[in-house]
């Protein structure tokens, strides 16, 4: 310590480089922990399995799919790997307890689920078996803590009284505990399965629809595998006993994945896995400095140990010392590094995932939250420990290798070399570590450019969207037409409102639905070979809400509805691929599955083109879309898209008092369609920005190496200098030569680097949205940056190697 205190310059160079690189590991690491590492919150998770049909199609990877109600109750008559087997739905209702109502995250659930989660009620009791065995005649509720303090005052009498759940009124017969949410992590209520019919879905008992998510407990002995051979079989039994009437033909069977697995989105764990190569590169980076910079040290610091040599420190002993001192520094540098990690934990914000098809439309929760807590901080140790080693080993050992006996020899220092050749090849593998950081950020970056430039077709501003969910029971499909009209003319009649219309989904959404097309004056295919296409119930004034353009025909009209004849538009993408070199308009289609227009005799007759909007990934580019009003046929769930003047979100209040007008309608996910959008980059956006500023300081801590290499190579050539001074060389020939030393580093790295870069480009390559892991613009550009940042780093100690005179560099040491 009192060595380190002669050198503050140097110790708190160290103390904040390494730091820098033990904060950013720790931040990353902690978004691992949460994502990857923590287990669920439920008692011994490690027994807990989602059990998936899985269908094999042609020569495809198995697709998973889940359950129809009675699909499940075979499978839990014939069982035998599990304790227990429990449907669970994420579902969210309409909550009515006197004052404005409330939109609440909820699970339809067999009674054996919370058992299995080995949940247990704060106040009140669980689900009998009796509940769960006749339909619709149970009408009872839990509810979780946060819903019960919020709404309900934690009133402790809350247990036999009645709240109003989608119209219906349901008994409170139980309160969870605080931070239990259920499978989906957000729950709020839960009701019996065998109450579905009554609350979201008239046919959830009998349908053929596979939309139920089932948990299971293993029995003790069973493992995983275990159970996946019983259910290969059960899986095609059950496929052979009730077979899908509206799926394609497909070999049938059943598979469990353990519930740590299956709550983590691929995509989510394909990108935390590029972040954490790429901070323990940065990591390396910072220790690499660290160890130019200790090298430097130990060569100014030559006569010291000399002295500590010949009064008969052994050699281990004397890198003992030196790591001692890097050891004094890391730990300085591992608790700064901490405290700024839970700092920015905290701050940093975290792009929620979107529920989709990867993650099965978000019926699992991931339950990932950022912490810095007991493994964090043990990592965050670890971390000191590695970057102590790695950046006092070398400076160490180099220093160790002093020899005492030519050292006592020249005592004028003439013959020193310095630490050229080490500090040389460390500058090296600090220019490549940063050039293979820079292109990884340089890629998402320019991927997210791309994302964001990408033509939409529509006008996103000023428009407002939320999300309405009325019962299915009370609203099917027929009744669906006269209640959106209700909350449309609600919508409009707001002042400040200008246009409005509704969809399953917004742009770039992904619960639109999806269907086959068949043109009628065709060979009708297949129906695992009709083309699929994008299916929008719409509203007349869709188009202009959007600001998608008409490219031929005409809009959606108000007497578009039912009993008139069916109409369609179809987009441009839809024309080119189904009507190339015709003209579509007057053409009749129909779609498979189960809409109004799913024969021949009930097809729609299109009546315009509109320009492509995306939705979905944007991966896939514009997909097929057929357009139909809402008035010949809809769902009640719709998107509301609401055009307004102005800031939408200053609309929300009053657009929310006016849908509450219409059968105390609850809104929700009440957000502006830019935002809504912006949703669809937030993963690239927040993996391009943290990557970017890893490059960034990557790029300064190798242009700060170049420069310390140079500078000190310049001090121990300070006569070197003068004699070719005094032989005639001018002020730009030595600048030339020293800013070549600091490009040729560079130039030697920059080639590693990029070949290193192009080595590991596929592991980034699923992250990107158009644009190669290869791509010669970012290459070339970022090489030139980092050539460029070292030539500048160089010429400054050039110049004043030049300004030197040549009789004071002669006279020197």
């Amino acid at each position: 310590i009192r060595s380190l205190a002669r050198r503050p310059g140097f110790a708190a160079t160290v103390v904040a480089t390494l730091a820098l690189g033990i904060a950013a590991t720790t931040v990353v690491f902690s978004l691992v922990s949460g994502a990857l590492l923590t287990p669920p919150p439920f008692e011994h998770p490690d027994r807990l399995v989602l059990v998936y049909r899985t269908a094999l199609e042609g020569n495809g990877a198995p697709r998973l799919t889940r359950w129809s109600f009675p699909r499940l109750t075979h499978l839990r008559r014939s069982a035998r790997s599990f304790e227990a087997l429990a449907a669970f739905g994420q579902s969210e209702f309409n909550l009515a307890l006197g004052r404005e109502p409330e939109r609440v995250g909820a699970e339809q659930v067999s009674a054996a689920y919370f058992s299995i989660l080995r949940a247990r009620p704060a106040l009140g009791r669980l689900f009998r078996a009796d509940e769960d065995s006749t339909p619709g005649t149970h009408p009872v509720a839990i509810i979780g803590h946060d819903l019960w303090v919020r709404r309900l005052g934690a009133d402790t009498g809350i247990l036999g009284r009645s709240i109003r759940v989608n119209g219906e009124l349901l008994t409170v017969i139980g309160v969870m505990p605080k931070g239990f949410g259920g499978l989906t992590g957000h729950a709020e209520l839960w009701v019996p399965e065998m109450m579905a019919p009554r609350l979201s879905y008239r046919e959830h008992l009998t349908t053929d629809q596979n939309f139920i998510s089932v948990i299971g407990r293993l029995r003790a002995g069973t493992s995983v595998e275990d159970a996946k051979r019983e259910l290969a079989v059960l899986g095609a039994r059950i496929a052979a006993e009730l077979p899908d009437q509206d799926e394609a033909p497909a070999t049938w069977r059943a598979t469990a994945i353990p519930l740590a697995e299956a709550r983590i989105d691929p995509n989510n764990r394909r990108a935390l896995g590029v972040l954490f190569a790429a901070v323990g590169v940065l990591l390396l980076l910072a220790c690499t400095n660290v160890a130019g910079l200790g090298v430097a040290e130990a060569v100014s610091r030559r006569q010291e140990i000399t002295v500590r040599l010949a009064l008969g420190a052994g050699r281990t002993r004397l890198i003992g010392q030196l790591l001692t001192e890097t050891a004094v520094l890391g730990a300085a540098a591992g608790g700064l590094g901490t405290v700024v990690a839970t700092y920015l934990v905290r701050v940093i914000p975290v792009p929620t995932p979107t529920p989709g098809p990867a993650n099965m439309y978000g019926a699992v929760g991931t339950f990932a939250s950022s912490s810095v807590d007991g493994t964090v901080l043990g990592f965050a140790v670890l971390a000191s420990v590695v970057a102590i080693l790695i950046s006092g080993l070398i400076p160490a050992v180099y220093a160790g290798r002093t020899d005492l006996a030519s050292e006592l020899k020249d005592r004028t220092g003439a013959g020193r070399r310095g630490g050229g050749p080490v500090q040389a090849g460390l500058v090296v593998i600090e220019v490549a570590l940063a050039l293979v950081l820079a292109v990884g950020g340089g890629l998402l970056l320019e991927s997210l450019r791309r994302l964001q430039a990408y033509p939409l077709g529509i006008d996103p501003e000023p428009v407002l969207t939320f999300r309405i969910q009325p019962s299915d029971v009370r609203y099917p499909s027929e009744r669906a037409p006269e209640l959106l009209d209700r909350v449309l003319a609600a919508v409009r009649g707001v002042p400040g409102v200008r246009l409005a219309s509704v969809d399953a989904c917004a742009p770039l959404g992904v619960s639109c639905a999806n269907s086959t097309l068949y043109v009628v004056g065709r060979p009708e295919p297949a129906p695992d070979r009709a083309p699929g296409i994008m299916r929008h119930y719409v509203g007349p004034d869709h188009f202009a809400t959007l600001g998608i353009p008409i490219l031929s025909g005409r809009p959606f009209a108000l007497d578009d509805r039912v009993g008139r004849p069916n109409v369609a538009i179809i987009n441009q993408t839809a024309a080119r691929r189904f009507f190339a070199g015709e003209d579509p308009l007057g053409r009749r289609i129909w779609f498979g599955g189960g809409s109004r227009f799913d024969r021949p005799d009930s097809s729609a007759t299109i009546v315009g083109v509109v320009g492509d909007v995306p939705y979905g990934s944007l991966e896939r580019g514009p997909v097929p879309s057929v357009y139909t009003p809402y008035r010949q046929f809809t769902y009640a769930f719709r998107t509301v898209m609401v055009r307004v003047d102005g800031d939408p979100m200053a609309m929300e209040r009053a657009i929310r008092g006016a849908v509450a007008t219409v059968d105390d309608l609850p809104i929700f996910e009440v957000r502006p369609l830019t935002e809504r959008l912006g949703d669809t980059w937030a993963r690239t956006r927040f993996i391009a920005r943290l990557l970017g500023s890893f490059a960034v300081v990557a790029l300064l801590l190798a242009v700060g190496g170049v420069y310390g290499v140079v500078s000190h190579s310049v001090n121990q050539r300070t006569r070197e200098m003068g004699i070719r001074s005094a032989l005639g060389a001018t002020a730009n020939n030595l600048v030339r030569l020293v800013v070549g030393q600091g490009v040729r580093l560079a130039a030697w790295g920059i080639g590693i680097g990029a070949l290193t870069a192009l080595a590991l480009g596929r592991l980034i390559g699923s992250l990107l949205y158009g644009v190669q892991p290869t791509d010669p613009v970012v290459f070339g550009g970022l090489s030139l940056v980092l050539a460029g940042a070292a030539g500048l780093a160089s010429y400054w100690p050039a110049r004043r190697a030049a300004q030197v005179d040549p009789v004071v560099s002669l006279r020197a040491n």
